[in-house]
């Protein structure tokens, strides 16, 4: 059983849980500079048994640094898999990415040797057309084993257009139709309560698809039940097929609209990686309420000529457009930034 993939991306919490909620930084972490003064540390009779601040923050910026580089092999990764299978949807990937990367690598609790073990957490991704970042993800955590005959988006492959649960190794819920994955997600916080089990369920959403009205039934449902071991997190990179969001349906301000139902709201830039790391460790200190990140991205975020380019929501990368791709990521993956 695993909790990251090796023991230098997992690192005892950064924020332990006995830390009350004051002592932590504002919500919006987009405002917040990690320093010694952002985090108070718990009293105890020895100071030398106690991390310090300094040495806090010297993790998180050191685990951080590792998964940049990791979420760099990831992004290269997708473009091959797009670029095998001529086709595929990279944009909402990569502006993802970041956020995945933290979520498997840091987060998530998970045995590769056994995917449906009843103790892990549970991970949707409701934006599913973004899957190749999840497969890529589940192939380099060894969870997905790839044949030759494994080509996105054909016939008789392991990886569908879309996440299916009765295919591919690691997927917790099937999905393509935007606007399910919160109801599904409140269906498996629900089951935990009852079954008084401690896994936590993650829901991945696009903005665009917040225009979905079952998304609200969702969020309506999981405020009512309290579903604390449930967390949502908006990949807002305000981009949705070849149109900005706001020009399609303006949705307002997101975070606005979840405090309206009584969410737990946390903002952050959905590719710092200290953001995301801060983030997720203060959900698990949240009781009562369930909570929604509100990731700030850039679709196509890692290739220059991708970021924010509407084309690259769903599009062929040929072989000169997929060689410089690959020699960016590599420079990042070198350099760790």
């Amino acid at each position: 059983m695993i909790k990251n993939l090796d023991t230098e991306l997992s690192p005892t919490k950064l924020l332990p849980t006995e830390l009350p909620p004051t002592g932590l930084p504002k919500m919006k972490l987009s405002e917040m500079e990690l320093s010694p003064n952002s985090i108070k540390e718990r009293p105890t009779n020895s100071l030398d048994q106690m991390p310090t601040a300094l040495n806090i923050r010297r993790t998180i910026m050191s685990i951080a640094k590792n998964l940049k580089v990791k979420a760099a092999e990831i992004r290269q990764k997708v473009i091959e898999l797009i670029a095998r299978g001529e086709s595929g949807h990279v944009g909402g990937s990569f502006s993802a990415c970041d956020i995945l990367t933290v979520l498997y690598y840091y987060k998530m609790t998970l045995d590769t040797e056994n995917p449906r073990w009843a103790k892990r957490d549970r991970f949707i991704l409701s934006k599913g057309h973004s899957v190749p970042l999840l497969y890529a993800i589940l192939a380099d955590l060894g969870i997905l084993s790839l044949k030759p005959k494994d080509i996105l988006r054909q016939l008789h492959s392991q990886l569908p257009g879309h996440p299916r649960m009765d295919i591919t190794p690691g997927i917790d819920m099937s999905s393509g139709s935007l606007g399910m994955g919160i109801s599904a997600g409140c269906g498996m916080a629900m089951a935990a309560k009852l079954d008084g089990a401690k896994y936590r369920t993650y829901v991945l959403v696009g903005d665009g698809e917040l225009q979905e009205g079952q998304i609200w039934e969702g969020v309506m449902t999981a405020s009512h039940f309290g579903l604390d071991n449930l967390t949502v997190i908006v990949d807002k990179n305000n981009l949705q097929s070849d149109s900005p969001v706001k020009t399609v349906k303006n949705c307002g301000e997101i975070a606005d609209q979840f405090k309206a139902f009584n969410w737990n709201v946390i903002e952050i830039n959905g590719h710092n990686l200290i953001e995301i790391i801060n983030a997720f460790d203060m959900v698990d200190m949240m009781r009562g309420k369930p909570t929604v990140i509100v990731a700030k991205t850039c679709k196509g975020k890692g290739v220059t000529f991708m970021e924010n380019n509407p084309v690259y929501h769903s599009s062929l990368i040929n072989d000169h457009h997929q060689k410089d791709a690959l020699e960016e990521l590599k420079i990042q993956n070198e350099c760790g930034n």
